[in-house]
């Protein structure tokens, strides 16, 4: 009998031989994925992925990573998502500081937005621009749901969803919540008022700020709901 004796931990004995597993690569940040020189996304479970437009989530993990994900598409985690830039793969484009300055900081899964107060107003926020959703009809329910978190804890930030209408303001929902330096998931519930609205806008900030206030935003989710 033939007995074939696998010298490296990562591979398969097969009935032709040794055959070398590729070897499976974690990440913690980042900037511990690229390939060939395109930048990835290190994804919470410490794999990396890379943008592919087939994919829901418009992203792949790497050939690289373990168990059965390698080369599989990232699991949408908010089907019919209508913010175009929810996780910040694509920079902070879609968005804009308002008493703010933008930037991107290791997220709660690959990137994460910053915003950080300027020092003028009284508050600061970040949001979407241009609107997400443009000519929202009477009546219908959106949900809004982001994660936060800061490491300058101060007065409680809020999360809004605010209707615009032909001339000005309508209506919104605010969120408060008080933001730690662990990661906390907050949601906001609004529900469409007039029939001639041009736009909702999504906000995300702090109020009453403090100096070298901070918040750090990721994987926002708006979508319409029953």
């Amino acid at each position: 009998m033939h007995t074939v004796v696998c010298s490296l931990a990562l591979a398969l004995v097969t009935s032709a031989g040794c055959v070398k597993e590729e070897p499976v690569f974690e990440c913690s940040d980042n900037d511990m994925c690229t390939r060939r020189g395109v930048a990835g996304t290190c994804e919470a479970n410490h794999f990396c992925s890379f943008t592919d437009p087939d994919c829901g989530s418009r992203r792949r993990y790497s050939e690289h990573a373990g168990g059965e994900v390698a080369g599989t598409c990232v699991p949408d985690a908010c089907p019919g998502n209508l913010i175009a830039n929810p996780g910040f793969d694509t920079g902070t484009s879609g968005w804009v500081g308002i008493f703010a300055t933008l930037s991107l900081v290791p997220g709660r899964s690959g990137n994460a937005l910053q915003a950080c107060w300027t020092g003028e107003g009284s508050y600061f926020n970040a949001s979407d621009m241009p609107s997400t959703v443009l000519q929202p009809a009477q009546g219908t329910k959106y949900r809004l749901s982001l994660w936060s978190r800061t490491e300058t804890p101060g007065p409680p930030s809020y999360a809004i969803v605010r209707e615009i209408g032909p001339t000005a303001y309508v209506d919104d929902t605010t969120t408060r919540y008080t933001a730690s330096a662990d990661w906390q998931e907050v949601i906001v519930d609004y529900t469409v008022v007039r029939p001639d609205s041009i736009e909702l806008e999504v906000f995300a900030g702090w109020s009453d700020v403090q100096a070298n206030a901070c918040l750090q935003v990721d994987d926002l989710c708006l979508v319409e709901v029953p």
